[in-house]
């Protein structure tokens, strides 16, 4: 037995990219959240912002990112479990679109607190 299987990494790691593939297709929360990141990395390269800001923006993104990635998969499950929606199911699936949103409003919130003082000039 090795410690470090290069091949199935590399197999682990095409299905994981296969997995992202698919939810960006599919999603069309999942592509905002995208679209929103990119430019949050954009921003992160332009303004002189440090480096506990810039970390605090990465995982604030990457939060919202897979909540929104749990949320699919609890949504798919749920079809795939129960394909005639029951109130129960429906109850579920709010809940989880509820998590995500929350996480993108905690998120807007985060950069709005970071960039805000960079871009009306009240930060060196």
């Amino acid at each position: 037995m090795t410690f470090l299987d290069i091949r199935k990494l590399g197999r682990s790691f095409r299905h994981a990219l296969g997995g992202l593939v698919s939810v960006f297709r599919s999603q069309q929360n999942f592509r905002l959240q995208v679209v929103g990141a990119i430019a949050v990395f954009v921003l992160i390269a332009v303004l002189p912002v440090t480096a506990m800001e810039a970390a605090l923006l990465i995982l604030v993104v990457a939060s919202v990112l897979v909540i929104e990635l749990v949320n699919t998969i609890a949504e798919s499950l749920i079809d795939l479990l129960n394909p005639r929606l029951s109130h129960h199911a429906g109850v579920v699936k709010d809940r989880m679109a509820a998590a995500s949103l929350l996480a993108s409003i905690a998120a807007f919130l985060v950069g709005l607190i970071i960039f805000l003082p960079y871009l009306v000039g009240t930060k060196p």
